[in-house]
């Protein structure tokens, strides 16, 4: 695929200067927020799991970003952020995360045709140091999960880094790899599986609509390991993993 070098012109000549004035009014403006922010993220806890431990047992974050574009690392930025926490016994009701954040340019049109996010609604919507704080609280000791997570948990990660907040290292799954490998003659695309499973397609592009589908497809990834007699965490393969266990 060819990447065009336009994102990281503009970063350089445009949206590096503006997200440094963003982030640092932030950090100067928000003195008493700044306090509570890093005292949350420094707090956060991923799960420290045995390989014995059974896939009933754990209690799984499924999220989905919505970003201004694909490159953090040439200025792009998280807009908003959905997730559903779940367990795989259907003991517990799921709870839902769901929130925008303010970003320090102005989105495309392409993003807000794809998103309905315009730029009038972000504006009165929270920076990114307070969303991800009280998103970290809500993960607290759970598994994330993304689709793919190749994409998500980098980004969230390397969001933190360029707000100078502490660095966090999430335990995840990447949904969209296990998806690939347990069902290698299906379309793995998530519109696909929505399809598959009768659901609305118009729900693309919407982060905790986006999530919720992925944790219909978590779940039907988990049925396959089920039948498969692959219950517990150990038996997870290495390439659908990631984070600190």
């Amino acid at each position: 695929m060819e990447v065009s070098i336009w994102p990281a012109i503009r970063f350089v000549l445009f949206d590096y200067f503006r997200f440094v004035t963003h982030r640092n009014q932030w950090h100067m403006n928000e003195s008493h927020e700044r306090e509570k922010v890093m005292h949350r993220i420094r707090n956060f806890q991923p799960p420290v799991l045995q390989s014995s431990e059974t896939l009933e047992q754990l209690t799984f974050t499924v999220f989905d970003l919505e970003t201004t574009g694909f490159f953090t690392e040439f200025g792009d930025e998280i807009i908003s952020i959905g997730a559903v926490k779940m367990d795989l016994t259907g003991d517990h009701p799921p709870l839902y995360f769901y929130d925008i954040i303010c970003p320090s340019k102005s989105v495309s049109k392409q993003i807000t045709g794809l998103t309905g996010l315009t730029n009038e609604k972000l504006s009165t919507a929270e920076r990114f140091p307070s969303v991800i704080a009280r998103f970290l609280a809500f993960i607290d000791d759970t598994v994330l999960v993304a689709y793919p997570a190749s994409f998500d948990v980098p980004f969230l990660v390397n969001e933190l880094k360029k707000w100078k907040l502490p660095r966090v290292s999430p335990l995840y799954l990447d949904a969209r790899k296990m998806a690939e490998d347990l069902f290698p003659g299906h379309n793995n695309d998530l519109s696909d599986w929505a399809e598959r499973m009768n659901m609305d397609k118009d729900f693309r592009h919407h982060a905790l609509k986006d999530a919720c589908v992925t944790s219909f497809v978590f779940e039907a990834i988990y049925s396959e390991l089920d039948s498969r007699g692959l219950t517990l965490w150990g038996d997870l393969s290495a390439a659908w993993k990631g984070g600190t266990s």
